[in-house]
């Protein structure tokens, strides 16, 4: 869809249409792709919020509002909450050492609710992998917290102002 200035969430945008409209998507096992894209730690946080959250946030009010589909899973959801909750922790620590005491909570509901992803990194290439993988999977938590609120902020915007920003979306194609 050429009517999204950047890639970004047009594959979303489209089988939101496509459902909309009474269509289905199969999945095909026997097809692959492959994103060319030389990733960095800060390109990756970037287009995390900027490329696909914050879009995607927009979509979502777009379409109809929050589901458990593709990855709004309430495990999802309740491990941005964990990460968050781990943050506030270490800087109400930072007033009064206790806190510190909880840390292990939101570590211990982070890795439970995503076992089976970090699992599979620890059998395919270690436990010093799966942990960078855990702290990385952490970044990415905090940034779809940070991307759900920038998206929602910048929806409030255009709805209730009129005000467009650069990073508001284009207008639905139905």
């Amino acid at each position: 869809d050429e009517r999204f200035r950047r890639p970004s969430v047009e594959d979303i945008d489209l089988g939101y249409r496509i459902t909309r409209a009474g269509g289905r998507i199969a999945i095909d096992p026997d097809l692959n792709g492959k994103h060319l894209k030389r990733w960095t730690f800060t390109s990756s946080i970037v287009s995390d919020v900027r490329d696909r959250g914050v879009p995607w946030t927009q979509l979502i009010h777009r379409y109809g509002g929050l589901t458990t589909d593709l990855n709004l899973a309430w495990g999802l959801r309740l491990s941005v909450v964990s990460a968050y909750l781990f943050l506030g922790l270490t800087a109400a620590g930072v007033v009064d050492p206790r806190a510190w005491w909880a840390l292990p909570l939101p570590v211990a509901a982070l890795v439970g609710l995503n076992l089976p992803y970090y699992q599979y990194f620890l059998r395919i290439r270690g436990p010093w992998f799966a942990a960078r993988v855990v702290a990385a999977h952490f970044i990415h938590h905090l940034s779809n917290g940070v991307s759900f609120v920038a998206g929602k902020a910048i929806l409030v915007l255009q709805q209730r102002f009129g005000i467009t920003t650069r990073w508001t979306l284009p207008p639905d194609a139905a």
